[in-house]
């Protein structure tokens, strides 16, 4: 599962939007929201040579977790 990730933070807010505040060591090139409510399965192969995904910092973690948690109630 994957959730849509986007640098454009000065445009439209979703309610389960969540900024991504240790974006740096998520290995994100700029500020970034995560679009919680735009969530996808992708086959394993579908990153093709973009060699790995980055890890989110567990503040970012737990509240994308939270909103999740949220969503599914």
């Amino acid at each position: 599962m994957t959730a849509m990730a986007t640098n454009a933070t000065n445009k439209l807010s979703l309610d389960h939007d969540h900024l991504i505040r240790e974006w740096e060591a998520a290995s994100l090139d700029k500020t970034s929201i995560a679009r919680l409510d735009r969530i996808a399965e992708i086959p394993p192969g579908y990153l093709g040579t973009a060699g790995r995904i980055g890890r989110l910092a567990e503040v970012d973690f737990e509240a994308i977790r939270a909103i999740l948690l949220e969503i599914v109630r």
